[in-house]
């Protein structure tokens, strides 16, 4: 079945609306019409109930959803398996911007990126930002969040949104770690831990890498770890010292109990003052060279306020 049709049919499931659906799917509303109707003759089945006023799922069309979403899955994953084995950058890149923006710099910027990655599928938004509020909206539909914040926002702004979680004088403490995935054991122990959090600045933090990250090789740079899908950093911080030896045993405490899950590879800057031990686990294979380079450049290890890498 064709990937295209899949879509036409997940598109207009998730607008119920023919033109939201036709411009998501970059066709007209009639050919989005006769996309449906052949899918409707190829399974045998009416998918969605339609009217002069409304769009609706029919029983068949939900079962059907079902299966849509799931081979669409299972096509994106192989897919960017098959680019991850060629090493050629592939995949879609989407943007909301101001016309403005659209017209003064990101042309050069983006007609660049295409000569370099020519099969790599640009999708830029423009107008007004109800629009961007509309394209969003089905996201919300999946749960409640915890918090919310879209809108317009200066990029200045942006840079500093996280600087409330790094204001001096409170007491921190980090622990991090990397996977490959994310495996239902792991998960288990970061609900457990999340559950008993020390303190209402703390948090779990996992980011997911891969993709470019990965093409790299690891003897390139001397970060190693091009198999780590995902990093996690334990961010301890409190206010008062009464409080250390509570904060720091449960991150301690949780970066044990998830050592059984990880890589044993981590990035440098993600590491604490404690974890000197940890310096050959971040470099890893590359770590004798490194060595070598310190002992030739910098024998007396002037260079050494750092998670330091001795010429010995």
């Amino acid at each position: 079945m064709d990937q295209r049709v899949l879509q036409h049919f997940l598109n207009l499931a998730d607008s119920l609306h023919f033109g939201r659906a036709a411009e998501a799917s970059h066709i007209s509303p009639s050919a989005l019409s006769r996309s449906i109707q052949r899918l409707e003759d190829e399974v045998g089945a009416p998918l969605f109930e339609r009217n002069n006023r409304s769009v609706s799922l029919t029983g068949a069309g939900r079962l059907f959803l079902d299966y849509a979403r799931g081979a669409m899955d299972d096509w994106e994953t192989i897919r960017n398996n098959l680019m991850a084995a060629s090493g050629e950058l592939r995949g879609e890149v989407s943007m909301f911007c101001s016309v403005t923006a659209s017209y003064s710099f990101l042309f050069d910027i983006l007609d660049r990126f295409r000569r370099d990655h020519p099969r790599v599928e640009i999708k830029l938004h423009t107008g007004d930002p109800e629009e961007g509020q509309r394209a969003i909206e089905p996201i919300r539909g999946l749960g409640t969040p915890y918090g919310e914040h879209v809108g317009v926002q200066p990029f200045t702004d942006w840079q500093q949104a996280f600087d409330p979680l790094l204001t001096p004088g409170a007491r921190n403490y980090w622990k991090s770690h990397n996977f490959t995935e994310l495996s239902d054991g792991l998960i288990e122990k970061v609900v457990a831990y999340a559950a008993k959090l020390p303190s209402p600045q703390s948090e779990i933090f996992i980011a997911q890498l891969g993709g470019a990250i990965n093409q790299v090789p690891a003897a390139a740079t001397a970060y190693p770890h091009r198999d780590a899908e995902f990093v996690m950093n334990v961010h301890t911080r409190w206010e008062k010292a009464k409080d250390d030896e509570k904060c720091v045993s449960w991150a301690r405490d949780f970066f044990d109990a998830t050592a059984p899950f990880a890589t044993g590879g981590v990035y440098v800057n993600f590491m604490t003052e404690d974890e000197g031990g940890r310096v050959g686990d971040a470099y890893g294979p590359n770590f004798k060279r490194l060595v070598a380079l310190k002992k030739k450049y910098d024998p007396a290890n002037f260079f050494r306020l750092n998670q330091n890498i001795k010429p010995e």
